[in-house]
């Protein structure tokens, strides 16, 4: 099976293990392909450690990345890990410093 193939059997999987089970087998497949993670963290198909996960992995490949470390600083606030979370934050800041919707939504920015 195909790293695409793989990242489309994620969305009719019947379990979050199965549907982890499929997007790493893309990302394995195709690592630079950051999207995978992306999407799978957005639309839920993963629990909040496989996401974690994932999305440490893909950073790696694309480290400028600002929606990676959106995501990541999303879920280490999800995770209570708020140093964590300021740095991924602080990182998104540096690599988009223009997607001011983004910023200005985020209860972290509104209180600098």
């Amino acid at each position: 099976m195909k790293a695409e193939q793989s990242f489309q059997s994620a969305f009719s999987a019947s379990s979050n293990a199965e549907a982890a089970y499929h997007i790493q087998t893309a990302v394995e497949q195709n690592p630079w392909q950051t999207t995978y993670s992306s999407i799978a963290v957005e639309q839920g198909l993963l629990i909040i450690e496989e996401s974690r996960l994932q999305l440490e992995q893909t950073v790696k490949y694309e480290p400028r990345n600002a929606r990676l470390h959106y995501q990541l600083a999303e879920l280490y606030k999800a995770l209570g890990n708020d140093e964590k979370m300021e740095t991924h934050y602080d990182l998104m800041v540096r690599y988009d410093r223009f997607d001011t919707e983004k910023i200005s939504s985020n209860r972290y920015f509104s209180n600098c």
